[in-house]
């Protein structure tokens, strides 16, 4: 097994093994730990048993190579307060989102503020089963 960071510096594992190398039983599970960020190439080779470097003139029975990169953790996001929809005009957080059906505005001026607000008449629709069908009526701030 080889591992080495950054770009292919050679396709020749002889040149690689220098970076790390070790002898693995076939089911034996590897872990990497601490490795930065970054792009990282891992190379396993099988050999047969006696066969202990790439210059043995037995040719490895399988050879792999896997890319994979590792990134900066996520940050945590925090969970926002739901937006309470309101006949008045209320900002709206930065990570709230707002139900469909609400009158929003969006600042233009790069502020990136959000204000949002239940319309003033709305359409209410209730489904009252297969023999009534949909109750549609519209709805205003007044009425109770």
């Amino acid at each position: 097994l080889g591992f080495y960071r950054g770009p292919i510096v050679s396709k020749n594992m002889s040149t690689m093994l220098h970076y790390a190398s070790g002898c693995f039983a076939l089911s034996q599970p590897i872990t990497l730990q601490r490795l930065t960020q970054g792009s990282y190439a891992l190379n396993a080779v099988v050999r047969g048993a006696g066969q202990r470097e790439p210059s043995d003139e037995m040719a490895d029975l399988a050879n792999w190579t896997v890319f994979f990169g590792v990134a900066k953790p996520l940050k945590e996001k925090s969970i926002a307060e739901p937006f309470v929809p309101s006949y008045d005009w209320r900002d709206v957080g930065e990570d709230q989102s707002v139900p469909s059906g609400l009158e929003v505005q969006l600042a233009l001026d790069g502020s990136h503020t959000r204000r949002a607000r239940i319309p003033s008449t709305w359409r209410l629709q209730i489904y009252l089963g297969e023999h009534v069908g949909f109750l549609r009526m519209d709805v205003a701030r007044e009425m109770t």
